[in-house]
This record gives structure tokens, sequence and C-alpha cells, in this order.
């Protein structure tokens, strides 16, 4: 059996946990601390969460142009594996911020960054 779902609808609720778990450790002792977190953020459980959350918020591309679209043209599946086979080599850099100024209530502009979508999920 594979480690990598096949319809992308894995349960939430590991991930959840997962998330939540270092925040009230820290709660509980302030001297203690979290250590290489990296190895959580490779997992394909947490990859397939946070494709899914992306795809949700249906975001437009950030400075490397690749849209969902292309994504799911590859491969979602070779696309989170890219992702962690990169992570998991230390050899993932995110890519720059592409910038957009959208306007606030008041007339005045407000600066956004818009981070890859690899980077997004990452």
């Amino acid at each position: 059996m594979s480690e990598w779902p096949t319809d992308f609808r894995h349960p939430r609720k590991k991930v959840q946990q997962l998330q939540e778990k270092p925040g009230h450790a820290a709660k509980e002792n302030n001297k203690r601390k979290c250590h290489a977190l990296v190895d959580k953020v490779y997992r394909c459980d947490v990859l397939c969460e946070a494709s899914k959350r992306v795809k949700v918020n249906k975001g437009a591309a950030g400075v490397g142009a690749m849209t969902l679209a292309e994504i799911e043209e590859q491969g979602e599946t070779r696309f989170l594996k890219d992702c962690k086979r990169e992570l998991k080599e230390g050899n993932y850099h995110p890519q720059p911020v592409r910038s957009h100024y959208v306007p606030k209530k008041d007339g005045k502009q407000r600066l956004l960054g818009i981070s890859s979508v690899r980077g997004r999920v990452i």
C-alpha cells in the first residue's frame, strides 16, 4: 500500500493534532524547545492536507508562475513527492514573493506578497 493517498481526502484530525502538539507542550513548559520540525512538514498526510488547503483558497500563482491547474496536469502525487524529496534532502529554497498592491478602504494601498504555490504547500 502506498503512503500517498490516491484521492487526497485524508483525515485532517491527525494533521490538526500534529499542529497543536508543540503549542500545548510549550504552554506546559516554557523552557521546552522544538527542534527540527521539518520531518513533520514532509510527512505525506501533512503535505496532502496542505495541498488541499491551498486548492480551497484558489490563490494566484506566485513568482514561479506554476498554477494549480498545471500541478493537476503533471499529477498532484508527483508534485507532492517532489516537495517531500526537496524537503527531505534539504534542497528546498523558497522562491521570491511576487508583490502586488491592493486598495484599502481608506484609499491607500497595501502591499500583498504572493508566494509560489509550491511555497504555500510547503
